[in-house]
């Protein structure tokens, strides 16, 4: 079903409230409606106490706010990784109650400049102050990127990154691959390629972000400009959903749940007027809604904070490159609330939350080569 033009403005306790008085009360078994009467009066004669609690309960926390989060307040910002001539495209998670960021390490933005592909480093922290390096993962013959850390359904540590090849300099596909974490030994498996139906992907099949919702997890896959939905149970084997009907060159792509089922997507887009697009969907995530943000799109990312809204996280194309942390109107346009300290080659951010402190990865070229930041943001509502 295509879900309605501004679903979740209102609030969760305010729309059962409204639901009951105007929907008129059903009786019997056969849904016979008693003229003149709202089911708001029937609900001491057909309603459990403790349901009816539960019901408004779950409506207050029903769904997202879509109005900007107030008070972000930077509260710290320090490079952490500048090992190699340029790191980028980086990833954040709290796994087991440790902060680990991934991120690609090569000597150039591509391949094609140096020769030399690309490897995913990974380092982990206790507080967020002081990093140690945990794992480089290689593939020979690979130029891995845009790396993403998540965990599974069944509580392993995940690791998605892209995987490209080249040859004296020419691009000649790709494909996702996976790692895993060994909880023994403490290492990442070999990197491996996704499996998908090649009849169904028969070129580059890069899958970008995925996110767990249950016993599944969601992605996209981008390939030239064609933008599709796909599912997994184990984190290798994907399966199609839906293609997206989302035009001018569709491609990196973040995916939030709400918490009635509700599926977001943030999409960056190439031609046209370039400005990325938010997507609204319900199960079975076959029918969408798309709104423009107004603005173009870079390494985005997306995050429900505690207060119920969302922030984006995005390369900022104004006068000069930052990266930027935005809000959603009520209208799903995008409003810029914070620029991190950043400049030139810069964004893909991660997100942690933890209590009232955001933590920000995100690289940056604005104090030389490309490097690794990590950023604090108070959360005050």
């Amino acid at each position: 079903m295509i879900i309605p033009k501004k679903p979740l403005q209102n609030s969760g306790f305010f729309n059962i409230f409204r639901y009951l008085w105007l929907n008129p009360a059903r009786s019997g078994n056969d849904g016979s409606a008693r003229p003149g009467k709202s089911a708001l009066f029937l609900i001491p004669t057909v309603m459990k106490p403790a349901r009816l609690f539960g019901m408004l309960l779950a409506g207050v926390f029903a769904a997202f706010t879509f109005s900007p989060a107030s008070a972000l307040e930077l509260t710290g910002t320090r490079r952490i990784w500048d090992q190699a001539p340029h790191s980028a495209f980086t990833g954040l998670i709290d796994y087991e109650g440790k902060l680990y960021c991934c991120f690609r390490e090569a000597k150039s933005h591509v391949p094609q400049l140096t020769g030399e592909d690309g490897k995913i480093r990974i380092l982990v922290s206790d507080t967020g102050e002081a990093w140690e390096p945990f794992a480089l993962v290689e593939s020979q013959g690979t130029d891995l990127r845009d790396p993403q850390l998540s965990r599974t359904p069944d509580g392993r540590l995940m690791l998605l990154m892209g995987g490209s090849r080249y040859e004296n300099g020419q691009f000649l596909g790709g494909i996702s691959h996976v790692s895993f974490l060994n909880s023994r030994s403490r290492t990442f498996s070999a990197p491996i390629p996704i499996e998908v139906d090649k009849t169904l992907f028969p070129n580059k099949i890069w899958l970008w972000k995925i996110t767990w919702h249950g016993p599944e997890g969601y992605a996209t896959i981008y390939e030239n400009d064609r933008l599709s939905l796909v599912k997994t149970s184990d984190g290798l084997h994907y399966d199609l959903v839906t293609r997206l009907r989302c035009d001018s060159m569709p491609n990196e792509t973040a995916l939030l749940f709400g918490p009635n089922d509700e599926l977001y997507l943030l999409v960056r887009r190439e031609i046209g007027g370039a400005t990325g697009v938010w997507g609204e969907s319900r199960p079975p995530y076959t029918e969408w809604e798309w709104n423009d943000l107004g603005i173009r799109l870079g390494g985005p990312n997306l995050c429900a904070l505690p207060d119920g809204s969302i922030l984006i996280g995005s390369r900022e194309v104004q006068k000069e490159p930052h990266c930027g942390l935005y809000g959603l109107d009520g209208s799903k346009r995008a409003e810029l609330l914070l620029r991190l300290p950043s400049g030139g080659d810069c964004s893909y951010p991660g997100f942690v939350v933890r209590g009232n402190t955001l933590w920000i990865s995100y690289y940056s070229s604005h104090e030389g080569h490309a490097a690794i930041y990590l950023a604090t943001v108070r959360l005050d509502r």
